[in-house]
């Protein structure tokens, strides 16, 4: 199975909006706000609970408050001539397994989770061990890499097709591409590229973002991508570690330097750049050392990392917890027949 996260949660296009207020006889009060979207890759659309309170602050909708927002939702799309919607979507703060979902609402799945938190730094001798001696890591100064990249992304959504968040894969691909490239000129981004030999066998790219729907500031992971034939040996895992020693380099280096080279020092027009780190690479210089900097920061300095895993994407959620991320976020799907019994 593909290891991969990501940062941006799909969801599908927001098409309008709806409040629904107290249900009407209700003994404990409820209002929801909710959104219609469409599914790429389906012709489905689906209803995205945005916000929703109860009285009693409870964790989950009640399945009355599911069933009065979807009869709402089903007789705009009919007086519409619209084909209903399937199912109920909605994001809960906290970790559920998918048992305890499906003991809410028997058919109701999780689709995804939002893992967050503090990544450790690796040991200064961490590329001289197994298993990163006998790979290659480098930071990338272009996009060259990109045609492997691609065709490594294609051939694991061939192998377990739906184990990843792709939603409609071309074009999913071809943002990411873009987004990439966008990154890596920012000294708020870190592109990571894990070779054996001349063959890619694993990347790693984040940027320095900021996520108030999932209450993160920190570096959100745009791909992450283990080759098949380099999985089984936690890269996914010091992948994560290795950005996290990196940027707490960039840290270092950017106290070292004097106020005029700092990168976040105040522009020629007077504000700030928000970064935190250092200039991208000289291309003629993107190899990482063999010797990663030995750097004693406490749990309060290190990275905050944070993206999406698929539920069903077992090897990749493994990786998360390892590299000290756990789930802050849990995305689930109702089907509306679920609502019926």
């Amino acid at each position: 199975m593909p290891e991969q996260s990501q940062r941006h949660p799909p969801q599908g296009t927001p098409e309008t909006a709806e409040e629904t207020p107290d249900a009407p006889g209700a003994e404990s009060q409820w209002y929801a706000s909710s959104a219609l979207r469409s599914r790429p890759g389906t012709d489905q659309q689906s209803i995205f609970l945005e916000r929703w309170q109860t009285a009693d602050d409870a964790l989950l909708p009640p399945l009355e408050m599911l069933r009065v927002v979807t009869a709402r939702w089903a007789g705009m799309t009919n007086a519409a001539g619209d084909a209903s919607p399937a199912l109920v979507a909605l994001r809960v703060g906290a970790s559920l397994s998918p048992q305890e979902v499906d003991e809410w609402i028997p058919g109701a799945s999780v689709r995804f989770y939002t893992l967050g938190g503090p990544v450790a730094p690796l040991s200064d001798a961490a590329l001289t061990e197994p298993p990163l001696a006998r790979y290659s890591l480098v930071q990338a100064p272009n996009m060259s890499f990109w045609p492997e990249l691609r065709a490594m992304i294609e051939q694991q959504e061939h192998e377990a097709p739906g184990m990843e968040l792709w939603e409609e894969l071309e074009h999913d691909l071809t943002m990411l591409e873009q987004e990439l490239a966008w990154w890596m000129r920012r000294p708020q981004g870190l592109v990571l590229n894990l070779y054996d030999g001349d063959r890619l066998a694993g990347h790693l790219s984040l940027a320095r973002q900021r996520d108030e729907t999932e209450g993160c500031d920190g570096w959100g992971i745009l791909a992450l991508h283990i080759a098949s034939s380099a999985r089984g040996q936690r890269l996914g895992t010091l992948l994560q570690r290795v950005a996290s020693t990196l940027i707490l380099s960039r840290r270092a280096a950017r106290r070292a330097l004097p106020p005029s080279e700092v990168i976040g020092a105040p522009t020629a027009e007077g504000a700030p750049s928000d970064t935190g780190s250092l200039p991208a690479p000289d291309p003629a210089d993107t190899q990482v050392s063999q010797q990663l900097p030995a750097i004693a920061y406490t749990r309060e300095a290190w990275p905050f990392i944070f993206g999406f895993v698929a539920a069903s994407n077992i090897p990749a959620l493994r990786g998360a917890y390892a590299a000290g991320r756990s789930i802050l976020g849990t995305y689930v799907d109702v089907p509306l027949a679920a609502l019926e019994s």
